[in-house]
Formats: C-alpha cells, sequence, structure tokens
C-alpha cells in the first residue's frame, strides 16, 4: 500500500512537469546565475554580474543549481528537487506516524500528505518551500530517535537540520520550533535538568547553524559582493528579521527595501503578456496591456464591464469585496484593467477574481480575514483544510485520558499526539494573524493535520469497533468533514455536482457495509476504507489539477481550471520559451551592441521582472537596478553616473513591471536625460509612451511595452 501511495505522489509530483516552464523565473534567472561563477553561487545573486541577490538564502538553489549542472538548465531540472522532496515528505510520513500509532495510521497520514493540494502545486516548482518541509520532517525524526535513546547526538541532529531548513527558508523554519522544545520536554524521560542542558546545546548549535551563511555575507566588505536584495541598508539580517521576519506577522508592506512585493506572476513587455496567459482560464489575446477590446466578467463583482487585457478577452471572474486600504474608488479598477468583480468600490475590497486567485475575497494574496476560523475560509481552505477538521477532532479521542492536573505518566502514543498538536496549534495560529504571506506558505501545515488525521481516524475506528459512548464519535467526525468539503466545492460550479456525488455515493456506501447487520469484518473494514476515500476524493481531485492544468510559479495554488494560481498571479502554464522567443530580437540586438569587459553590464533595468528572460537566455551580467520590485536602495544616481562614464553600462531596458520609488523616479530622471530612446522597430519592440506607461498603476513600468535606452553622454532636449 506504501508503494501505492508513493506511485501517487510521483505521479502529482513529476507529471508533465517539464510543460511547468521556469516556474518563477526571479528564482530561475538566479539559479542560472549562479552556474556562471561561484561567487555568484555562494552568495546567491540574481544577476551574472553578481550586482544584487535574491531575497532568499541559498540552500535549495544551490541544490537547483547541482541539478542544473547535471542534466542542463531546463525548467524541469530546477523543479525536480522540489518535486522529489515532497514524495520524500510522504515517505517520512508513514515513518514518523507508524512508530507510534501503528501501520494503518503510517499509511492514512502519508496518504493525506500525498494528497495535501498546496503540497502538490508549490512542490511543482522551484520555489523552496517543499524542500524545507522534508528537512523540517528529518529534523522531526532525529527528534523521536533523541526522545527514544535519551542521548545527546539526535538533538545535534535536530539542530543540523532545522539550521539547513533556515537556510532554505529563514524564519519560516522555525515555525516548529515550539513542538520541538515542547515535544522533547513532555516527551524525554530524562531528568529536567538534563533535557534543559541538552536543549541548551541544541539551540546554541542551531544558531550557529542557522546564521552561518548570513554572518559569512556580512563579514564580507560590501564591495566584495552583491547587494542585499529586498532591503535598503544592504544587511541580511534586515532581510532575516524584517522582510523574512516580523513583517510577515504585521502585514508591514511598505514598498521600501523590498518589503512590500507584489508578486504579480510577471508584468512582462506586451506582446509577451498576451501570449504567455492564453493557456490560462480567461486569457490575454496578444496586444498591449490594457487592449483595445472589451469583455463582460463572468463573476459576481458589484461592478461594471472594464476594458479587457489585450484585443479580446473572456475576462477575469469576480468575488465578493472586503476591506482594503486602496485609493481606487468607484469601479475604476474594473473599467481600467478589465476586470469585474473587484467590488463596487476598489477601496472596498478587491474581488475574488484573478481566476479566482486574484487579490481575493479575502486580502491582497487571497489568504481570508484574520480570525479563529481563517484556515477554513474559501481562500485558504482549499489549499490546506480539506482534512483539517478531523485533525482537529481527532485531538479529543486521542488525548482523551489524559489527566492534566494529576500526575499520571504519558503513553507513547499521547506524547506524539501533544507533539504534532504543538506542530499544528502555534503554526495555525501564526497564519491565522499574520498580515504578510502567500496561500503556499501553507504546506508547513500539511505534516501535522495529515499525522493527526492518520492517528485520529484509527483512534476513532478502535473506538467505533469497541462500542461504547465514543461508538458514535467517527462518524460525527467524518460527516462534518464531508459537509464542510461539499460546502467548500459548492463555490466551483464546474467541479461541484461531480465531486459531491461522487463524495455523498462514497460515503453512503460506506455507511451501509459499516451499520448493515450481519457483515463480516473483512465487509466493515471494506466500509472503513471506502470512508476514507470519501474523505480523500475532494482533495484528491483538488491535488490532481497542478499536474492537469499547470501551475503558476510565483504564487502557485491548486484548483480547477479557472481557479488555480492563488495571490496575485496568474493561472496557466508557461512554455519556458515564450520569455525567451518575446525577447529574442531585443537580446539578439543587445548582444550584437555588447563589449564584454570586466565589470560591464549587457543592459541595465529598474527591477527584476524585464531582466529575468534575459538573463535566463544569455547568462550574460544583466543588472537590476533596484532589485525585485525596484525599490532597493542598490543604485544611487552618481554611481550610475560613474558606471556609465567607465563604460561598464551603455543600455537600460525600461518598463517591465515593478514597484518604483523615489530612487527608481530619480534614475529614470537621470536616464532619461543622459540617454537616447532607441527606436523600437530598431529591436523588435512595441511602442510606448515613455513616462506615462512606467508611471502607471503607482510605479508598474512598461505595462504598455518596454523602452530601451542608450547612453550617450549628452544631455537629452
Amino acid at each position: 500500500m506504501l508503494a501505492l501511495i508513493a506511485t501517487v505522489a510521483l505521479f502529482l509530483n513529476l507529471y508533465a512537469l517539464n510543460k511547468e516552464g521556469y516556474a518563477n523565473e526571479y528564482y530561475a534567472a538566479a539559479v542560472r546565475s549562479m552556474l556562471e561563477s561561484w561567487h555568484n553561487f555562494f552568495f546567491a545573486s540574481f544577476d551574472p554580474g553578481g550586482f544584487i541577490t535574491i531575497d532568499k538564502p541559498p540552500l535549495d538553489f544551490w541544490i537547483q543549481a547541482a541539478f542544473a549542472y547535471v542534466f542542463g538548465f531546463h525548467g524541469w531540472a530546477l523543479i525536480l528537487p522540489q518535486a522529489l522532496a515532497d514524495v520524500g515528505s510522504v515517505l517520512l510520513m508513514f515513518t514518523l506516524v507508524k512508530r507510534h500509532f501503528g501501520k494503518a495510521a503510517g499509511l492514512i497520514a502519508s496518504a493525506a500528505m500525498a494528497l495535501t493540494p498546496i503540497a502538490v502545486a508549490v512542490s511543482r516548482t522551484n520555489q523552496v518551500d517543499g524542500v524545507l518541509v522534508f528537512l523540517m520532517l528529518i529534523a522531526t525524526w532525529f527528534l523521536f530517535r533523541a526522545i527514544e535513546t535519551h542521548r545527546l547526538r539526535p538533538l545535534i541532529g535536530v539542530a543540523i537540520m532545522e539550521g539547513l531548513a533556515f537556510n532554505t527558508k529563514m524564519m519560516e523554519a522555525y515555525l516548529i520550533l515550539p513542538a520541538i522544545y515542547v515535544g522533547y520536554f513532555v516527551a524525554s524521560k530524562l531528568p529536567w535538568r538534563k533535557k534543559l542542558a541538552y536543549l541548551g546545546v541544541m539551540t546554541a548549535l542551531l544558531g550557529a547553524i542557522s546564521f552561518s551563511w548570513a554572518t559569512a555575507v556580512q563579514l564580507t566588505p560590501a564591495n566584495e559582493r552583491p547587494y542585499v536584495g529586498s532591503t535598503t541598508d544592504n544587511n541580511e539580517f534586515t532581510l532575516i528579521f524584517g522582510y523574512n521576519g516580523v513583517n510577515r506577522l504585521t502585514g508591514n508592506m511598505g514598498v521600501g527595501g523590498g518589503s512590500f512585493r507584489m508578486e504579480f506572476g510577471r508584468f512582462p513587455s506586451a506582446g509577451e503578456f498576451g501570449r504567455r496567459f492564453t493557456q490560462g482560464a480567461g486569457g490575454f489575446p496578444g496586444g498591449a496591456f490594457p487592449g483595445s477590446g472589451s469583455a463582460e466578467s463572468q463573476g459576481e463583482g458589484q461592478s461594471g464591464t472594464g476594458r479587457a487585457f489585450g484585443g479580446s478577452g473572456a475576462g477575469f471572474p469576480g468575488g465578493q469585496g472586503s476591506q482594503a486600504p486602496f485609493p481606487f474608488g468607484n469601479g475604476e479598477f474594473g473599467r481600467v484593467f478589465g476586470i469585474d468583480g473587484f467590488g463596487h468600490r476598489f477601496g472596498d475590497g478587491f474581488g475574488g477574481g484573478f481566476n479566482r486567485g486574484g487579490f481575493g475575497g479575502g486580502g491582497m494574496f487571497d489568504t481570508g480575514t484574520r480570525g479563529v476560523l481563517r484556515l477554513f475560509q474559501a481562500e485558504l481552505g482549499p489549499q490546506i483544510g480539506w482534512l483539517l477538521p478531523i485533525a482537529c477532532l481527532g485531538l479529543v479521542p486521542l488525548l482523551r485520558n489524559v489527566r492534566w492536573k494529576r500526575r499520571r505518566e504519558l503513553t507513547d502514543r499521547e506524547r506524539a499526539t501533544i507533539f504534532w498538536a504543538a506542530w499544528l496549534v502555534p503554526v495555525g495560529a501564526f497564519f491565522s494573524v499574520a498580515g504578510f504571506f502567500h496561500q503556499y506558505y501553507l504546506i508547513t501545515l500539511a505534516p501535522a493535520i495529515a499525522a493527526l488525521v492518520g492517528a485520529g481516524l484509527t483512534t476513532m475506528w478502535r473506538d467505533f469497533r469497541a462500542g461504547g459512548r465514543w461508538k458514535g464519535y467517527l462518524l460525527g467526525a467524518v460527516l462534518l468533514d464531508l459537509v464542510y468539503e461539499c460546502l467548500m466545492v459548492r463555490s466551483y460550479p464546474t467541479v461541484r455536482v461531480a465531486l459531491i456525488a461522487v463524495t455523498v455515493a462514497l460515503a453512503a456506501l460506506s455507511a451501509a457495509l459499516l451499520f448493515l447487520p450481519r457483515l463480516s469484518l473483512r465487509w466493515r473494514r471494506a466500509g472503513a476504507v471506502i470512508g476514507l476515500l470519501s474523505l480523500l476524493a475532494v482533495p484528491g481531485y483538488w491535488s490532481l489539477t497542478p499536474a492537469l492544468y499547470g501551475v503558476n510559479g510565483s504564487m502557485p495554488a491548486a484548483g480547477p481550471a479557472g481557479s488555480a494560481g492563488g495571490g496575485m498571479g496568474f493561472a496557466g502554464r508557461t512554455s519556458e520559451n515564450d520569455n525567451v522567443a518575446q525577447y529574442d530580437k531585443l537580446i539578439r540586438y543587445l548582444v550584437a551592441h555588447y563589449r564584454p569587459s570586466k565589470g560591464s553590464f549587457l543592459v541595465a533595468t529598474l527591477n527584476a521582472q524585464p531582466a529575468e528572460p534575459i538573463i535566463i537566455a544569455t547568462g550574460l551580467p544583466v543588472m537590476a537596478m533596484g532589485g525585485f520590485s525596484g525599490s532597493d536602495a542598490a543604485m544611487t544616481v552618481a554611481k550610475l553616473q560613474q558606471l556609465c562614464e567607465e563604460g561598464k553600462v551603455k543600455y537600460f531596458l525600461l518598463g517591465g513591471g515593478g514597484f518604483g520609488g523615489r530612487g527608481n523616479s530619480q534614475l529614470v530622471a537621470w536616464i532619461e536625460k543622459h540617454c537616447k530612446l532607441v527606436p523600437a522597430s530598431a529591436w523588435g519592440g512595441v511602442s510606448s509612451s515613455s513616462s506615462a506607461n512606467r508611471s502607471s498603476f503607482g510605479g508598474f513600468g512598461g505595462i504598455g511595452g518596454l523602452e530601451l535606452y542608450v547612453y550617450t553622454g549628452d544631455a537629452q532636449a
């Protein structure tokens, strides 16, 4: 049975992986750059010239670079480590749960992990979260060994794995530290003084490993390493404790320092934009942005029709609004950008548009409304919450014999339950109140949910067979979870009838086999298995959708066609050659006019988006002056002027998305004053209206097209 589950996991993670393109091209470009030199490799440089880093630590990107070195620089080679890590997590769940709750519980837990939609979705991209969870589970294995053997050495393994996890995604790795400390202190039978001593050693080693790379970066003189991306002070610790730390909880997304990263999937040039998303649910059939055609939106939005993206198209589905502090009122955004369902007023909320993943009815990144029930809401529930009711309800029978006020030694199952609960509750609480995260971060909840589902269901099954007052608890828990699943599915008209019918049919058959008299134990066990299938039918289909429809590499999420691609990204599968084809003429022009020299750059951009496809295609130095969003303080006018005078930067590509800032606007003003606009006809671009395009929508650049400037040294009239 485990082999079957592993096969399903392999299929979900690997099927049609080559069609996912380069996934998140920001990170793909970084891996391309890391392959160019050991300097770039160590510092996780975004660009081959080593100008600025990405916003994450390097461990998983080192692994991706190794795979790309072996298999060649292909999108599937970059995604493969994450896909394999998810399969490894499925197998680890069986091992971890089986040791305390038995083989059946382990199999159910591994199946639940394999059929967690957001885990499959994010693992089919080059986002690092799948590897992060895999390292967390290895740390858990070492923790259980430390408890069983009463030795310090396994705790050192915990510190190493958690330290590596930290160097995969910084503070997110520490979400399970409460479970590690509580689990060890509750479960270990060592004297409490020795427990504290061992935990102290583990903590010291964990801190040393976690901050080793960041310390090495900070000890390197600033002029000998890339600028730290997504910061204003070029400090790796600011990135750790700010943008990737406290800001995630508080929701502080100020534009400065890369702390507000509007990950719109991509905002490339106009022709690419139209062609890139035609395979998604609505389609943007070419042309400029916004286009000349109009289209009716198909959702439940409160505002009227709007102009379509591109020449024609189906528009975005609508949705109900919720509070959001943005200044666009009276449906202006919907009329301008062709997005019905952004609410009657943009200030009243973003609708659930953008392919049911847009700004979402519950927040900018479709993460619902803060509160106790956030994980059960329509925005997050379909990604992680299908089995969450069973996981929570399972805690009752698992811990019912614990006497908290009386001294009684806990059983191994109770200790393990406390560990998984200490994983689920704090992490769930964080995401219930956090102000700035993306749907795919929820993969960190998947192991705890899967473990408690496996342990809880097997415990409830034993109670059911034993009779007594707990016999009906299994039926009630399963029924409640099935009702929740059906309520969630109702929001998806294209699949709700089929999925609800299958779920109800399986549940009815299961009930018949469990409650009809004079049936043998074999038939009742078959009824239990069918009941489990009824619980897994909907999450199983949701987990299949990434393979069927593809995922948005920047904002991965699962769901039926027209709903996948959460957050502000867009659904639809992208060929890894789409951007290269669009930029082909531009790249040919730039390469033909490039004279390589030490410290020189092929072209400079305001932000990372227009630079990504050029780096991926050529591996040549491209300078993203403001980092990912254009808001990093990595470049000044004086420094830019010096680089131009030294001949290290000659061409500037303006437009292509991102949020600017005061420094960004000063750079643009200097470029427009001292550089000459290269006619679009010379390099195959799309004509645009200069600064009008770059200033639209508060700093998005180049929505109508990209502009190429060449440095002349003379002030332009």
